[in-house]
């Protein structure tokens, strides 16, 4: 898989940047700058931020985790599903309505769909073989 040169640069700059502070951090930012205007990239800055910010993520063990449910959730069940996740998640909470009940839980790179309407789908499905 080819790795997109913006997503080279944002790790390349994580690479350069990590664990450094005050005059440091900024001597390697300048230059990580440099290499932008000389490449005729400063244009893509906001996107290498958003490399930048998903890998510095994935680095420490952070999950996006968007929890879908057909009515808010109360604090309590939010918390205890970022529990699972000991507490390294991003929670993004959406409500819809027409999932009936259940929740859906996305992750980067899976989906858990406990929504009653699947179920009802699966059961409907089941039923028609």
């Amino acid at each position: 898989m080819r790795v997109s040169r913006n997503k080279e640069l944002a790790i390349a700059l994580y690479q350069a940047a990590t664990g450094l502070h005050g005059k440091d951090l900024s001597v390697v930012i300048t230059v990580f700058v440099k290499i932008l205007v000389k490449e005729g990239r400063l244009n893509q800055v906001e996107n290498i931020i958003n490399e930048f910010t998903k890998y510095t993520k994935k680095q420490e063990g952070v999950v996006s985790l968007e929890v879908t449910s057909a009515r808010p959730l109360s604090k309590k069940i939010l918390t205890e599903i970022e529990k699972i996740w000991n507490g390294k998640s991003e929670l993004t909470e959406t409500v819809d309505e027409t999932i009936l009940g259940g929740i859906i839980l996305k992750t980067d790179d899976k989906i858990l769909d406990g929504s009653i309407i699947r179920q009802i789908k699966s059961l409907k499905k089941s039923l028609e073989k």
